[in-house]
């Protein structure tokens, strides 16, 4: 699987460390790692100094995945980035170290476009207003100060 991989890039703040720490346990001179920035918007763009072309081999990788949000903005910021030379990106996969999401189905369409893998699954618990056993105690969301 390593030779099949070129990048490891993620979204800004969480998978930051993710990204150095399979970098370092990779110790591979041949997989290069990089980061995105938050840009305007709210959208992601390519950290400074780094170029992504079509032909890398890119895993995405983050530190918690609970909407998938994230991952699909950092695949936009890598494909506007490659866009610019005529290409498109060439993910593998993705791969998180905490899944909360408790609907396994929602998880796998996540990325549709890849293979989604996660280190710890650990689904976090929610109702409907009907079912929520907190409403039926009139427990409120936030704790009033």
């Amino acid at each position: 699987m390593l030779d099949q991989i070129d990048v490891i890039i993620g979204p800004p703040v969480g998978a930051l460390p993710v990204v150095t720490a399979l970098q370092y346990a990779i110790d591979s001179s041949k997989i290069e790692a990089m980061y995105l920035d938050r840009a305007a918007e709210g959208k992601f763009r390519l950290g400074r100094g780094f170029q992504l072309t079509g032909d890398k081999r890119i895993l995405l990788v983050d530190d918690v995945f609970t909407t998938g949000g994230s991952l699909r903005k950092a695949i936009a910021a890598c494909n506007e980035c490659v866009r610019e030379g005529g290409e498109e990106c060439n993910f593998i996969g993705a791969a998180v170290v905490l899944n909360r999401v408790s609907d396994p189905e929602a998880f796998r369409l996540a990325t549709v476009t890849m293979p989604l893998v996660a280190a710890v699954n650990y689904p976090l618990r929610d109702w409907d207003e009907t079912t929520c056993p907190y409403c039926a105690r009139n427990v409120p969301l936030f704790a009033v100060q």
